[in-house]
């Protein structure tokens, strides 16, 4: 998606991209007894298992779009233009070339790889060594390659459907053609071939809309029929042993055939939009499941309840918006996005995860299939593209939460996100307002804060407040301009004032009367003296037209996109550019969440919605203004480096203070562990005593004697010695290594770098090891707070001087008040130097918390 890296956006995934126009593949895997469906979308592939369609992994970019896949075992071919690249686990491992043009179709047969091109070339490589084994040139009269199948039980061969209607059987290994069939022909071009559960008998679906079931053994035509006189674009036929041929027309049909009975048994006429006919079907194996694709991004599983040829119902279904088709995106809550489409749809996209998402419908005149028509419209009437949304979640259970207004209409839908429906209400303007004008259309929506209103300006200047509980006009102001269009509105978060931006002028109205002599102020005149200020210009911007912007929640920040593939941060105090980044498309859509964390955008010829993550607030970002002259396609670090030239920040005092004190780097929990050492050791010792096993020896030894007794001497003897006695005795009388140390007068980085490799417990027993008790003896204890003592003084590692600190007061502390007098001075300088070392810290920690609250102020 990011063609350039961004200072303070990095892309995280998109959301609402499952496939595309490519047909989807269906991929068993034998050894995990799964099912897996593979899709693709643009310059990656994505994977989906087939128990839930979750998203198990998506491909690395290729370097062009995928125009066709095919899949055997774990390898995945992905044809890209010229060039066909085979991948596994979504990483590319070979790739094959040697066309000479646009490659149609690639095709796994055994050890070998098919690929056919436009120029009816036909290229067998194998699959392990990547070699060319052989190229077969098809290029006869009238003949031109379409269709290729790989006949079941049919070595080395292959069907190849032409746009003649004409088949031909070849040989791969030998290069050469085996059959043509004469009988089994199409009256127009060979669009589906697909192989049945019988052997011999293939499926053909043809432009015209014949479907033949053919012998190619034979060559004899078995059936034939026809559905809607509409290109057949898939065909599948049933694979858990019902007679059943599932066919896929252009007009978005779907038919099931009997094969027994020879009739259509159902018809799905709505099983896909016209537009976006279905590309891919295919049954799975051995289950009464089916998968389609199509190019509006929707993939579905659907499932047969009989095996008499009725109409699939839909069991999983995985939708997004048609390539290019998003026109606006709103941020709902933290994990809900609205999207809107230009077939005028409109969709709640999850971030977390795709089984939340629901479709809303499209939009339409009327509020319901059933709804009684008014006497001004004539029947249901589905609305065109989205034109612009808004929504708010206060009163989501209560009433519609959602409104979109769209082009060239002047009716207002509402929408139930809570529900996920379209909404009761339709808004449309009063009849007056329609008056000496030829046309009326709204064209931009807003909602207030409270959720209760809604507010539509027209392109006839005239604005209208709705209640959006019953739908009702509550106030309106009309133009005095006629040609002046609205072209946004906004309310604020007081419902005090709307702001309506018209070609030539904007206004400030009174929310609450929203009236024709309520104008509360003129932004373009001088209205008794007040006059709106312009705050900032930007005088170099985008060198195309703007498609959309939005603000930060704290409006310091604006994200604007354009038609020159840029988006751009700019920085409102100060008015100047802080980030710049070039996509592959131009965004036309961009929203901000309201938490300002994520950032979503929808661009032109693409899938989905990218999402990325605003890492400023988790890391440090250079937020130094860019040059005037910045081009987005250099790179971050020779930006830095001119930047480095014009911009010098120092300030040697600070940072001075600050580089004098420094932490260990193990973290807190270490030291926090070695104070509390007590406490973990009480909790962690052993609620019962250890017992000894009873074990006897193999053979039983006796006593000697009339009676039979067992001799249990030496049991008991190696029963009661404790094999750890003489190591625990050797660990005791040995002098600890700190001890050494001290004794050799080892400097205090030596000292300390050794006590901060041991653990909490190491550290516990060495401290405690210079007691008289342990072979050390109290001036030992005196040469370690002297080594604390300049480690304070340095300002090294302050963190496990405290800790060491307050380890060695615990277990010296008799001792120190027993010879008070030798260690009355070297106590005294350890609470001074701590105090001096962290009074001086705290100054300067205050002087930076001041100025980092001056620079978030709004005031500024």
């Amino acid at each position: 998606m990011l063609s350039s890296k961004s200072r303070i956006f990095e892309h995280v995934h998109t959301v609402a991209s499952f496939c595309n126009q490519v047909p989807a593949q269906v991929k068993y895997d034998s050894n995990l007894n799964t099912v897996h469906v593979i899709t693709a979308t643009g310059n990656q592939y994505n994977v989906f298992s087939l128990a839930k369609l979750a998203k198990l992994y998506v491909s690395d970019l290729l370097p062009s779009k995928i125009t066709h896949l095919a899949a055997q075992d774990y390898s995945i071919a992905c044809v890209c233009h010229d060039k066909v690249f085979v991948c596994v686990r979504g990483k590319v491992c070979s790739s094959y070339s040697g066309h000479s043009c646009q490659i149609l179709g690639a095709l796994f047969i055994g050890d070998y790889l098919l690929s056919w091109d436009n120029s009816s070339e036909l290229h067998v490589y194998h699959k392990v060594t990547c070699v060319l084994v052989v190229t077969l040139s098809l290029r006869q009269p009238n003949f031109s390659i379409s269709k290729v199948l790989h006949p079941t039980t049919y070595l080395n061969k292959v069907l190849i459907g032409s746009v003649s209607g004409r088949l031909q059987l070849w040989n791969i290994k030998t290069g050469k053609m085996v059959y043509e069939f004469q009988k089994v022909m199409c009256d127009s071009i060979v669009c589906s071939l697909c192989q049945s559960p019988v052997v011999d008998v293939v499926g053909i679906g043809c432009q015209g809309g014949t479907i033949i079931v053919a012998n190619i053994k034979s060559d004899t035509v078995i059936q034939r029929f026809n559905q809607n006189s509409s290109e057949v674009t898939a065909l599948a036929f049933r694979l858990d042993d019902a007679p059943v041929l599932v066919c896929c027309t252009m007009d978005g049909c779907i038919g099931c055939w009997n094969l027994n009975e020879r009739t259509l048994q159902s018809i799905m006429r709505e099983a896909s939009d016209s537009s976006h006919p279905i590309t891919g079907l295919q049954c799975v194996r051995s289950q009464n499941l089916m998968v389609t694709s199509s190019s509006s991004n929707c993939l579905r599983i659907w499932t047969f309840d009989s095996k008499d040829g009725t109409a699939p119902r839909v069991l999983i279904e995985r939708f997004g918006h048609a390539e290019g088709a998003i026109s606006k995106l709103r941020f709902y809550d933290s994990e809900m996005l609205l999207s809107t489409g230009a077939d005028g749809s409109v969709k709640k996209l999850s971030l977390q995860h795709e089984r939340h998402s629901r479709n809303l419908g499209r939009s339409r005149t009327t509020t319901g299939k059933n709804t009684k028509l008014s006497s001004d419209f004539a029947g249901d009437i589905l609305l065109g593209a989205a034109t612009d949304m808004a929504c708010q979640v206060r009163r989501q259970a209560d009433w519609d939460s959602a409104v979109s207004c769209h082009l060239d209409s002047e009716v207002v839908c509402s929408w139930n996100v809570y529900k996920g429906t379209i909404g009761v209400h339709r808004l449309r303007p009063e009849p007056r307002q329609r008056e000496n004008i030829s046309f009326l259309a709204a064209t931009c929506v807003d909602m207030s804060c409270c959720g209760n209103f809604s507010v539509v300006g027209y392109n006839n200047g005239c604005v209208n407040k709705y209640n959006i509980q019953s739908g009702d006009l509550r106030g309106s102001v009309d133009s005095d301009e006629r040609v002046s269009c609205c072209v946004g509105v906004a309310v604020d978060n007081l419902n005090t004032k709307t702001c309506c931006c018209e070609k030539c002028r904007t206004l400030l109205l009174q929310f609450q009367q929203l009236e024709s002599d309520r104008i509360y102020l003129n932004l373009s005149e001088d209205i008794g003296g007040n006059r709106m200020r312009i705050v900032k210009v930007a005088l170099s911007c985008h060198t195309a037209r703007i498609l959309d912007m939005v603000f930060t929640t704290d409006s310091r920040w604006l994200v604007t996109s354009s038609l020159d593939s840029t988006i751009r941060v700019w920085n409102i105090p100060t008015g100047s550019l802080i980030d710049c980044f070039t996509t592959e498309n131009p965004a036309v859509a961009v929203d901000l969440s309201q938490t300002s964390d994520v950032l979503c955008a929808a661009f032109l010829n693409s899938i989905g919605v990218a999402v990325l993550s605003n890492i400023s607030l988790y890391r440090p970002v250079d937020l130094s203004p860019l040059p005037v002259d910045f081009k987005p396609n250099q790179s971050l670090e020779s930006m830095s480096i001119e930047l480095s030239d014009n911009f010098k920040y120092e300030s040697p005092d600070i940072v001075d203070a600050l580089c004098s004190l420094s932490l260990q780097g193990e973290g807190s929990s270490k030291w926090l562990n070695l104070i509390r050492h007590d406490i973990i050791k009480e909790r962690n010792k052993p609620r019962h005593s250890p017992k000894a096993v009873k074990s006897a020896p193999f053979f039983i030894p006796t006593v000697a004697g009339l009676e039979f007794k067992f001799d249990t001497a030496e049991t008991k003897r190696l029963l009661s010695r404790n094999p750890h006695d003489k190591q625990k005795k050797m660990f005791l009388d040995d002098i600890s290594v700190l001890v050494k140390m001290l004794d050799k007068r080892r400097t205090v980085n030596e000292i300390l770098s050794f006590l901060e490799t041991k653990s909490p417990a190491a550290i516990d027993f060495e401290i405690y090891s210079l007691s008289e008790e342990q072979g050390g003896s109290i001036e030992f204890v005196q040469l370690f707070f002297r080594c604390l003592l300049e480690s304070l003084r340095a300002g090294s590692s302050v963190d496990s001087c405290h800790a060491m600190i307050q380890v060695a007061l615990k277990h010296h502390g008799p001792s120190i008040l027993d010879n008070s007098l030798l260690f009355e001075n070297i106590l005294s300088q350890l609470k001074t130097a701590h105090e001096a070392k962290w009074k001086q810290v705290a100054k300067k920690f205050q002087i930076t918390v001041a100025v980092a609250s001056f620079l978030r102020s709004p005031l500024i």
